[in-house]
């Protein structure tokens, strides 16, 4: 069993010709607790330098003169750049810390299934706002089938719940949707003009109320029939005392005539009775039935579940493509002016993101490891903003480049680059002292 450098040790020991810090750090001690190991050593590094060159690149780009650039391009750049970062952020706290490859198709992925979205918001088009409803009605539809085990439903149920998720689902986001605050869901109003159906929550609604309706109708005939006494008896009328036969015999065809007359109206009414009762009685066995399989779904936990995480996602992103178009403007004013102001909304929207990976994670429950990895990657992007604010110091002072705004370096940005020269020094003169050891023996 090979034996491997304790935690608290020099790492900087030699195997096969490679120092440990550039293995991954976490397999140094398997045993220790997650939140108390470091990240991966090769995937930090890269992670590091990836970010560096990416914000230099980008604040070259969006800060100089030299490139003649529209300034709401130059924001539409780092609107990409925001996301693209963010969504690295988001793969690498939910299982991208892997490897290159799982934090790639994570990161893609996730940008996929959200560009909709995010599309939706950014550009005010409703062919997107479709895109994202079928997408989200779809997520919440996959999410209802994950749950259900063969045999667990017969199909006619299972069309009442997905009909039941797409209502409450679809009415959701088209109610919020139709607020002035957000309005991205216009479209369903401007259909609605021409006919209330064309509200794709009315139709849904309908479409729903007649699956209820259909089912409960069949489930009250095939019931028992139900058994209705009759509102009134027979009677007639009987023949006057036989001590008077003459009055009798001229009362007969009276007495007959009535009797006949009176049956015809207890038989008319007991028949009104009987259509009367039976209907109500249905009536009754359709609304409890339509009740009954109401009150099933609705207080069905899975299916809260399923549309909760469903809307929650839509939600997040919402938030967060909401987030991307008021910041990048102020992001651009600051890369040129350095205003506090849009400084503090910078951070802000920093934290925000922060919180919505925490918070996506807990809807799904990607990894258990999250909190963890989200908070060691904000360290890395806090350092790689730092670094390249020194790098952008250095470039402003170069006239070819025509760099606007980086008139100082900032504490924070100075300290970490004495770090990190330090550390290069430290690691050539380890070298050359490595070497040269290595000659004399």
């Amino acid at each position: 069993m090979t034996n491997q450098p304790r935690f608290d040790e020099d790492i900087s020991l030699k195997d096969e010709g490679k120092t440990w810090l550039a293995k991954d750090i976490v397999s140094l001690e398997p045993m220790m607790p997650w939140s108390k190991r470091p990240i991966q050593g090769k995937m930090a590094t890269f992670l590091f330098a990836f970010l560096v060159v990416s914000m230099v690149f980008i604040a070259i780009v969006t800060c100089s003169e030299f490139i003649l650039l529209p300034d709401l391009i130059r924001i539409y750049i780092l609107m990409l750049a925001i996301i693209i970062i963010s969504f690295i952020w988001f793969a690498f706290s939910t299982g991208g810390q892997e490897n290159t490859f799982t934090l790639a198709r994570n990161t893609f992925s996730s940008v996929l299934f959200s560009s909709p979205i995010m599309a939706m918001i950014l550009t005010d088009l409703s062919l997107f706002f479709w895109m994202s409803l079928l997408l989200i009605c779809g997520l919440a539809l996959f999410l209802m089938f994950e749950d259900e085990t063969e045999g667990s439903s017969e199909f006619g149920e299972a069309i009442r719940k997905m009909v039941y998720i797409l209502w409450i689902v679809v009415g959701v986001i088209t109610t919020v949707g139709n607020n002035p605050i957000f309005s991205f869901a216009s479209a369903t109003s401007a259909l609605a003009e021409y006919h209330f159906l064309l509200d794709i929550r009315y139709l849904i609604s309908v479409i729903m109320g007649l699956l209820f309706t259909v089912d409960a109708i069949i489930k009250a005939i095939r019931s028992e029939k139900p058994l209705i006494s009759p509102l009134l008896s027979l009677f007639q009328l009987k023949k006057m005392s036989e001590s008077f036969p003459i009055i009798n015999y001229l009362l007969q065809p009276f007495i007959t005539m009535i009797n006949i007359v009176l049956l015809g109206i207890i038989e008319l009414t007991n028949r009104l009775w009987n259509l009367i009762t039976s209907a109500t009685i249905y009536l009754f066995r359709v609304g409890s039935h339509i009740a009954d399989e109401f009150l099933k779904l609705f207080l069905d936990s899975n299916n809260w579940k399923n549309i909760s995480v469903a809307l929650a996602t839509f939600a997040i992103i919402v938030i967060f493509s909401m987030g991307v178009e008021f910041i990048a403007p102020h992001l651009y004013f600051y890369l040129l002016s350095s205003n506090i102001i849009s400084l503090l909304w910078i951070s802000g929207f920093f934290f925000l993101i922060y919180i919505l990976i925490l918070s996506i994670n807990f809807f799904w429950d990607f990894s258990d490891k999250t909190f963890e990895q989200s908070t060691a990657f904000s360290s890395v992007i806090i350092l790689s903003l730092s670094l390249s604010g020194a790098i952008m110091y250095g470039l402003a002072s170069v006239e070819n480049f025509q760099i606007v705004g980086f008139n100082s370096i900032g504490i924070f940005s100075a300290l970490i680059l004495i770090f990190v020269i330090v550390v290069i020094v430290y690691r050539v003169i380890e070298e050359i002292l490595s070497k040269h050891g290595n000659q004399e023996s």
